[in-house]
């Protein structure tokens, strides 16, 4: 994991909680994102997004919800089961082998 750093005066250091790391500015137009370092924080990991979540989560901005999905199919007379979180599971897996959710 590298370090996520912010400019504190003649250094970029790492914002990351338990992470020491400091690098000398060598040159001032570059921003952060272009000073690299391993890091040692003492953070968890963050949580990785994984197909089947990052597939829901784009229809739920879309406006279709598990709560409107299940309306609608009861609306045309069709039984009220979603099978969201096994598509979800099933997304998950596939999207392992495409290096998501790893």
């Amino acid at each position: 994991m590298n370090c996520e750093f912010t400019q504190a005066g003649k250094f970029m250091v790492c914002t990351r909680p338990g992470c020491k790391n400091r690098v000398p500015i060598f040159n001032p137009s570059l921003p952060a994102t272009k000073y690299y370092a391993t890091c040692f924080s003492t953070a968890p990991p963050r949580q990785t997004l994984r197909l089947g979540s990052l597939v829901a989560d784009t229809f739920a901005k879309l406006g279709i919800t598990e709560s409107r999905y299940l309306a609608a199919k009861r609306k045309l007379g069709l039984a009220p089961k979603c099978g969201c979180n096994a598509r979800k599971r099933w997304l998950d897996e596939v999207g392992k082998h495409f290096g998501m959710g790893v």
